[in-house]
């Protein structure tokens, strides 16, 4: 009994922690949400305060407002170069790309497409050369074999017949 108790117990321990999983997931999926959720609050208020700090900023001192937008003009248009430069690149890494289908992919796919037709043409022929001849061998080996079996069928049927006149009927074997 001790035994079947000690096995019992480790099932019923594992049922429990099963049961138990599922509960502990749903409050950890809800706090995320609320984490998240917070996070996002405060990122608006933070945008917000900043925001209205530099505009409150920007009212009071304007020499150095005028600065900020100097500075800010020079980045944008940095930027705006180094965004066309990457473009530039994008387009020439395109046409490369092109050019490598054009005149790899294409006479690829052609090759591929005169293997296929060969190998179709490999298909018919062996079907024709071999395989068809082999059908009718074998045909032809059944209908030998079904006619010789017919005329020694015949052959038995008539020997028993010439027995059972000589014998008077008693070797009579029923079919």
């Amino acid at each position: 009994m001790d035994m079947d108790e000690a096995k019992a117990l480790p099932q019923a321990e594992v049922t429990e922690t099963t049961t138990q999983e599922p509960q502990e997931k749903v409050p950890k999926e809800g706090l995320q949400e609320k984490k998240l959720i917070l996070y996002a609050v405060i990122a608006v208020v933070v945008i917000l305060v900043l925001v209205i700090g530099g505009i409150v900023l920007m009212a009071r001192h304007p020499q150095a407002t005028a600065t900020v937008r100097d500075i800010a003009i020079v980045f944008v248009a940095v930027m705006t170069f180094f965004i066309g430069v990457a473009v530039l690149v994008l387009l020439v890494q395109l046409t490369i790309l092109v050019k490598v289908l054009r005149e790899e992919i294409a006479p690829m796919m052609a090759a591929l497409q005169e293997t296929l037709a060969t190998v179709r043409g490999t298909t018919a022929f062996v079907s024709e050369s071999v395989v068809s001849p082999v059908v009718k061998a074998a045909s032809f080996a059944a209908g030998v074999k079904r006619v010789a079996g017919n005329v020694l069928g015949f052959a038995r049927a008539v020997k028993r017949g010439q027995s059972k006149s000589a014998t008077g009927g008693k070797n009579d074997v029923q079919e």
